[in-house]
């Protein structure tokens, strides 16, 4: 049986009844599941006659009929409708399945009566479940769906990594700790805009600092992966672009010693060095090349 399936009433032995004549058909045994109904045939192996008793079931073969989706199927009690009730005694227990376009079935309980007050009371249970389950589940689609909306209006740069963005569909909020704290989504935005002034104001110091907090907190999360792969994207991204800036203040004022101590060190806490390191000897290099000319 598939995961998630299961039998919420063997709703045991019922002849199947002609809709124009009334008369008995075939013996079917239903199952009623969480999200079908199912009608088995019953193949008689022996005996001709129907037999009621206990023993015409040990000699039985069963094959699965039809199994039809609660939500697409209406079962009707016959004993309560106008149109059937006083037509045949037949019917007078019997119930009406409807199905897709005019695929009906009649189905009157060989044995207990009580059987179809039980099936109409489960199906109905059971029907109520799953629309309330499927109402959940559509709004914690619509619920992931604003999520993604909302970063990705924040970032158009997400909707390049489908793996992030499908991991953050399969969620309706994200929550972790931080110092002892229950954080979400708003949190890392508020970090991220302090840290996106910080860059737009060219606070280089605040803003490396904001980089290394942002990368503290995915070594901390690692309960988290989701919101890990999160900020770290947010975090390089930043990052980049910061290092961007520090590195065209370091070509321009590669002769200032101080200031180069300085904007070696921002990338280097950046994970840039290498970057620093080259960028710096061009500027070196270019700058003793002139003075050459100059001389010459």
């Amino acid at each position: 049986m598939i995961p998630g399936r299961f039998v919420v009433l063997d709703a045991g032995f019922w002849s199947e009844l002609d809709n124009a004549t009334w008369a008995h058909k075939r013996g079917v045994r239903l199952f009623l599941l969480n999200d079908r109904l199912l009608v088995v045939h019953v193949r008689k192996l022996r005996g001709d006659a129907l037999d009621t008793g206990d023993q015409r079931f040990q000699a039985n073969k069963y094959k699965a009929d039809k199994a039809w989706p609660l939500l697409d199927i209406e079962i009707v009690d016959l004993a309560g409708s106008n149109e059937y009730s006083s037509s045949s005694t037949n019917v007078s227990n019997a119930i009406l399945i409807r199905g897709f376009g005019q695929e009906t079935l009649t189905l009157r309980p060989e044995r207990d009566d009580m059987l179809k007050t039980k099936l109409l009371t489960e199906y109905k249970k059971s029907r109520e479940e799953m629309r309330r389950n499927l109402r959940i589940e559509q709004d914690t689609s619509n619920k992931a769906k604003e999520t993604v909306n909302y970063l990705a209006s924040r970032d158009p740069a997400l909707l390049k990594r489908t793996e992030l963005l499908e991991s953050l569909s399969d969620i309706t909020d994200i929550r972790f700790e931080v110092d002892g704290k229950q954080r979400d989504l708003r949190w890392i935005e508020e970090q991220v805009d302090r840290l996106d002034i910080a860059i737009a104001l060219q606070s280089f110091g605040d803003a490396v600092e904001g980089v290394e907090a942002l990368n503290s907190n995915v070594e901390n999360l690692k309960s988290n992966t989701i919101a890990q792969n999160l900020i770290r994207f947010k975090s390089e991204a930043r990052a980049t672009k910061l290092a961007d800036l520090v590195t065209r203040e370091l070509v321009e004022s590669h002769n200032n010693q101080g200031k180069t101590k300085v904007n070696v060190d921002l990338l280097r806490r950046l994970g840039f060095e290498d970057r620093a390191r080259e960028k710096y000897l061009e500027a070196r290099s270019g700058t003793i090349h002139r003075k050459s000319r100059l001389v010459h």
